[in-house]
């Protein structure tokens, strides 16, 4: 059953808002083959290990399930909570955040104790309705709720919820507007002058987090080399700044959740969103979102969609073998990373690096550290040197990601070192042996792949503390 799966990937019980609920350096030396053909950009990669930049949530990584699979009855009984694989899978993300969004979200009446689905018309009344992306929802119901009186209906539900003894410690999360884009001047951007007006009417002291929604794209248009911008990418950076500016002037400090994100809106783009190729998208916005200070980030989703880290059979896609790899390498601190190439910065335009302390646990230890990286380029290998930490770590761990079979980076499988991964039945999941490298050598990283590398006995002293 539902509360199965909740038990699995979440200990905890929480009010989402209004209300989503969430359950809680010579070419011989270097250690991979080169592709033929394939020239060779050498980088120097600096780890600052001496101070934390941020310390994101344990359940930083956190899914969703689309509401939209209640109103098909679980995908017609394909979404089983009773199957072993999916508590499997599940179970496996843990600790995280399970979050019920999505669309048809706006359209779910709670009469009683009986949950029920209703379009709301335009002159039925639409009274006790959950919402997300309140500045969008005109667009579908034709009803307008100005930031200002949503700010004053949250007070109004963080005071009822106070006034029991089993809800007042409860989470409210909001306002979930959509991405922001373009300046950060909220007058010319509607999501920013949404935000605002929520702010500005005190609906942040009703909330434990701001939330927002983020996609790149419209699927319908998303392109393979979408996933390979640098500069599609770079708008997250712009995206978080903007929404940090309007809720740190009026709650410094606050926590800031990418409420429901994944790579293109509309159910995901089929071959991409579902594909190796989206992992370029995920890792990269796991490294940004980290190291921009947002608490959280709630995958959209789980089950359901192009975009999800599990197919209608329950197989796991290439998305959910990165967040598991995520869930057990990288830790909640983290590290300043900067590069230097030789040839001049334009070799940097298709390098993504990010660094943590890595999560300890029976493979690593405190002081580790956990380097992420991504290769966008189609054409040349990146030779690293990993500066600050080379002349101090034992040993470094490589768990290399690349597409398997002949549908590239099109695959719905992927490989781990070179070994397809995939489970070994419904209730066990495959070992996952790095590989270990030369510590004086330089890591080199194929054309269109990713990676994590973990650096051990690094004795990181921001790791320490």
């Amino acid at each position: 059953m539902l509360q199965q799966l909740l038990h699995s990937i979440s200990n905890t019980g929480i009010l989402f808002p209004l209300v989503h609920f969430l359950c809680s350096s010579c070419c011989a030396c270097l250690v991979n083959r080169i592709p033929p053909g394939n020239s060779i950009d050498y980088i120097k990669l600096y780890v600052s290990t001496d101070k934390v930049i941020n310390v994101v949530n344990d359940r930083f990584v956190s899914v969703a399930i689309d509401s939209s699979e209640i109103r098909k009855h679980w995908n017609y009984g394909k979404l089983n909570f009773s199957s072993p694989q999916l508590q499997t899978l599940s179970a496996s993300l843990h600790p995280a955040y399970l979050r019920l969004g999505g669309t048809s979200a706006d359209f779910l009446i709670y009469k009683d104790t009986i949950l029920e689905n209703h379009k709301v018309g335009k002159t039925k009344s639409s009274t006790n309705f959950t919402m997300k992306e309140p500045n969008q929802l005109e667009n579908i119901t034709n009803i307008t709720i100005s930031g200002g009186q949503l700010a004053l209906d949250y007070c109004h539900l963080r005071r009822l919820l106070d006034s029991y003894v089993y809800y007042r410690h409860n989470f409210i999360m909001g306002p979930s507007v959509t991405n922001p884009s373009g300046s950060s001047t909220s007058d010319k951007q509607p999501s920013l002058t949404y935000l605002t007006d929520f702010y500005q009417n005190g609906g942040g002291d009703a909330i434990n987090a701001s939330t927002w929604h983020q996609y790149y794209m419209d699927s319908r248009n998303a392109t393979e080399d979408d996933f390979l911008d640098p500069d599609l990418l770079d708008d997250l950076i712009t995206q978080i700044q903007s929404i940090k500016g309007i809720v740190y002037k009026y709650k410094l400090g606050s926590k800031i959740w990418l409420g429901e994100t994944s790579s293109a809106y509309g159910s995901g783009a089929d071959g991409l969103s579902n594909a190796y190729v989206s992992g370029f998208m995920w890792l990269d916005k796991l490294g940004v979102a980290a190291f921009y200070g947002i608490d959280v980030v709630i995958r959209q989703t789980l089950y359901g969609g192009n975009y999800a880290l599990l197919d209608e059979d329950l197989e796991p896609l290439p998305d959910w073998w990165l967040s598991l790899l995520y869930k057990r390498l990288v830790g909640q601190r983290v590290l300043e990373v900067t590069t230097s190439a030789r040839g001049g910065d334009s070799n940097l335009r298709l390098l993504r690096s990010y660094a943590h302390c890595s999560l300890t646990s029976s493979e690593y230890a405190a002081g580790d550290v956990t380097v992420y990286i991504l290769n966008l380029d189609k054409y040349s290998s990146k030779s690293i040197s990993i500066t600050e930490v080379n002349h101090k770590i034992k040993g470094i761990d490589q768990y290399l990601l690349t597409s398997h079979g002949e549908s590239g980076m099109r695959s719905k499988f992927v490989d781990l070192n070179g070994v397809k991964l995939e489970m070994v039945d419904e209730r066990t999941l495959p070992d996952l042996p790095p590989k270990q490298l030369d510590p004086k050598q330089d890591i080199l990283i194929p054309p269109l792949s990713f990676g994590f590398y973990v650096m051990k006995g690094a004795d990181a002293s921001a790791c320490l503390k």
